[in-house]
């Protein structure tokens, strides 16, 4: 697996993931298609501006429901963009993928405003048709991995959905500890959440 650097040209990858209802069923619903671009546009810019990491996940055949995974590479890789490489559109949910875009992971930095301070945050996706493969699991270790070797997140807060099952046992699989319920905002949606903390400065 790698983690490539979301550019303008993932427009493709977004209108499949923001434009799908199930994918967006705990976000509160699909986006309009005229805000997808501006979404894409922000989020490219936290990642070329280094406010924060925001990340196309690129499965590779060797990934497949593996529990081992790879370096972080260092190379751009654009021709691997959904747009101008194999769609996922053409692929059927039991094909072993190789060299395309599956979702997105990221961290940024986030607010919380209870406590009225700065916060490092973690969210991802995984198109709906390649769930259940591990993707989701291989992709938040390597970004994890990269966070402790980075110093520069501390403690990495996520928030999931309650009624997320998957999202769920997926933080505490990779080593998030459950802190408690609660609220989170989404596009001016307020929805109720789960709140996980992972200590990227533990190096264990």
């Amino acid at each position: 697996m790698k983690l490539i650097p979301v550019t303008l040209g993932d427009l493709a990858l977004y209108e499949a993931m923001f434009g799908d209802e199930e994918y967006m069923k705990d976000l509160g619903g699909v986006q309009p298609a005229e805000k997808i671009p501006g979404i894409l546009e922000r989020q490219a810019r936290c990642m070329s501006s280094d406010k924060g990491w925001v990340f196309k996940i690129i499965a590779e055949s060797n990934d497949w429901n593996s529990e081992t995974y790879g370096p972080f590479p260092n190379d751009d890789c654009s021709s691997w963009d959904i747009g101008s490489g194999e769609k996922v559109g053409e692929l059927d949910s039991t094909t072993i993928v190789s060299g395309i875009p599956v979702g997105t992971v990221c961290i940024w930095t986030g607010y919380d405003e209870k406590r009225d301070v700065e916060i490092s945050e973690i969210g991802w996706g995984i198109l709906v048709k390649f769930q259940g493969k591990g993707f989701a699991t291989l992709a938040l270790k390597i970004l994890l991995e990269k966070a402790k070797d980075s110093g520069r997140w501390g403690v990495i807060h996520a928030m999931t959905n309650v009624h997320n099952v998957a999202s769920n046992k997926l933080c505490r699989r990779v080593g998030f500890s459950f802190i408690e319920e609660t609220e989170m905002e989404y596009d001016g949606r307020m929805l109720p959440a789960n709140l996980y903390t992972f200590d990227s400065t533990n190096k264990e």
